[in-house]
C-alpha cells in the first residue's frame, strides 16, 4: 500500500479471493469506503496499527474482520512492515502478509462456549455435591446414632424397638434418595 497515492500498487490474488474483492475495487475505493469494511470493534485497533506502520514500525501484528464483497466477515491475520522510506526517514509504502484465520477463530470461539457450558455444568454438579451430601448425611446420622445405641444392654424393649423404627425408617431414606 503506498500512503501518498492511496493505491495498492500490488495485491496477492489469494488477497482477492480472500476477499471477494478485485485488487482494481479495492484501489478504486476511498479510504473512508474501504475503512468501513473492517468490523467496526476492530477499528481501533486498525489505526493504532497503521500509525505504528506508518511511522516505520516493522514487523506490526494485527487480527480483524474484514467484510467480504458477499457480506459475511472474514477474520485476518496480517503481519505488516514498512517497504519504502524516503531520505527523511518517512515511510512511504508498507508491505504485508494476509493470512485467513476465520476457521481458527470460529474454533475458538466455540472452544470458549463450551469452556463457558463446562464451568456452568460444574457449579451445577457442586451444588448437586453438596446439596446429596446433606441429605445422605441427615438419615446416615440417624443409622449409626441409633445403631450405636442400641449396644446399651440396659435398655429397655420399647426404647430398643423405637431406636430401631428409627433406624428403619432413616435406611428407607437413604434408599429412597439412592
Amino acid at each position: 500500500y503506498n500512503f501518498k497515492t492511496q493505491i495498492n500498487e500490488f495485491v496477492n490474488p489469494n488477497y482477492t479471493t480472500i476477499l471477494g474483492y478485485t485488487k482494481d475495487e479495492i484501489n478504486a475505493m476511498t479510504p473512508d469506503s474501504f475503512f468501513k469494511l473492517f468490523h467496526p470493534d476492530d477499528l481501533l485497533n486498525i489505526n493504532v496499527h497503521m500509525q505504528d506502520v506508518s511511522t516505520g514500525a516493522a514487523h506490526q501484528k494485527i487480527e480483524y474482520r474484514f467484510k467480504h464483497k458477499n457480506g459475511g466477515w472474514v477474520w485476518c491475520y496480517s503481519v505488516d512492515s514498512p517497504f519504502k522510506v524516503n531520505s527523511k526517514r518517512e515511510v512511504e509504502s508498507f508491505i504485508g502478509v494476509f493470512i485467513d484465520i476465520t476457521e481458527l477463530k470460529e474454533a475458538e470461539i466455540e472452544l470458549k462456549k463450551a469452556k463457558q457450558e463446562a464451568e456452568k455444568a460444574n457449579i451445577h454438579k457442586n451444588y448437586f455435591l453438596a446439596n446429596m451430601s446433606h441429605e445422605i448425611r441427615t438419615p446416615m446420622n440417624g443409622v449409626v446414632g441409633f445403631s450405636s445405641l442400641l449396644r446399651d444392654d440396659s435398655l429397655s424393649k420399647e426404647v430398643k424397638d423405637s431406636y430401631i423404627n428409627i433406624i428403619e425408617s432413616s435406611s428407607n431414606q437413604l434408599l429412597n434418595l439412592i
